[in-house]
């Protein structure tokens, strides 16, 4: 079952699956088949160097560059659900653990706190910082490592963000509302 694809910047697709591993996908055809994570690949994101980062169920992200692993994120203790790639190159992950983790250079630099569930998914904003919607019914928006908004009105989980063509943003939950 394939959970997440992404386009690399060379045009190969990525897929994360079920079986714990990422595909690089060439004219239809699986070119390699990358492991290390010992749960499901949940999401993908590609960094501005190209670097892929696969987020997995064993709560770890992985980066990986030319199908090798180079580095292996650790400090959530949740699912990793949701990954995403700030203007200024650091790369954000979501979790179960109710936070969300920002990394550079493989380390750790921030992890925001205020979600009372879990984080389910992460969009970038035009201002250049982040928005993360959460099963708590709400939908943050960071920067500079602080909680600026928290939006609700929501009255299920919030699964799934959006920023529109004006720069507005969109959010969707499980209960079909917007």
């Amino acid at each position: 079952l394939v959970n997440c694809l992404v386009v690399l910047l060379d045009g190969v697709l990525a897929s994360g699956s079920t079986d714990a591993s990422v595909r690089l996908w060439r004219a239809g055809q699986c070119t390699a088949t990358l492991t290390g994570h010992t749960r499901d690949v949940w999401c993908l994101a590609v960094l501005q160097d190209g670097v892929l980062a696969s987020g997995s169920w064993d709560t770890t992200v992985r980066l990986w560059r030319e199908g090798q692993c180079t580095a292996t994120l650790t400090g959530h203790t949740g699912i990793v659900h949701c990954l995403a790639v700030l203007p200024d190159g650091s790369l954000a992950s979501g979790s179960r653990d109710m936070t969300v983790r920002l990394w550079r250079d493989g380390q750790c630099t921030t992890t925001l706190t205020g979600h009372t569930s879990q984080v389910s998914c992460l969009a970038v904003v035009p201002d250049g910082g982040l928005a993360s919607g959460s099963d708590d019914e709400a939908v943050r928006l960071w920067r500079d490592g602080r909680c600026t908004a928290t939006l609700t009105g929501h009255s299920a989980s919030v699964k799934c963000l959006a920023v529109l063509l004006d720069g507005s943003l969109a959010s969707g939950s499980v209960n079909g509302t917007g």
